[in-house]
């Protein structure tokens, strides 16, 4: 018997794109990680640069490390929320092929095939 990766015993309710979506979340964490220090890597060397103008160069270091952070944190959110459409139509696809071959099977329905639809008898002739 196969042991997931807690070391238990595999679930039957889990799908495919359940470890899918727990590797994206852990990705998602340490990008959005990233963004933080990346601002404050931005802000802390606009800070130290000496400015052209009389502006006071911590207020520069803090915008520009707040711009960043949102800039970092747009694009993470865009590509989170086209990786999930993207997952949920992927699941949406498997679930619907994976029902389409149970589904006689389950209800006792007979199997349908492509064509016209021979339980109705107005369609007979």
């Amino acid at each position: 018997m196969a042991l997931d990766e807690s070391g238990g015993p595999p679930s039957t309710l889990t799908r495919p794109a359940d470890h899918v979506r727990s590797i994206v979340r852990l990705v998602e964490f340490v990008l959005a990680c990233l963004a933080v220090v990346v601002a404050v890597s931005v802000g802390v060397a606009a800070a130290l640069t000496r400015p052209v103008t009389d502006h006071d160069p911590q207020l520069t270091g803090l915008f520009v490390a707040v711009a960043v952070l949102v800039v970092c944190w747009v694009l993470l959110g865009i590509g989170v929320v086209c990786g999930n459409r993207h997952l949920g139509a992927t699941e949406r696809r498997r679930w619907s092929a994976e029902w389409a071959r149970v589904e006689p099977i389950w209800t006792g329905r007979p199997q349908r095939t492509s064509g016209p639809d021979t339980t109705d008898p107005s369609m007979t002739g």
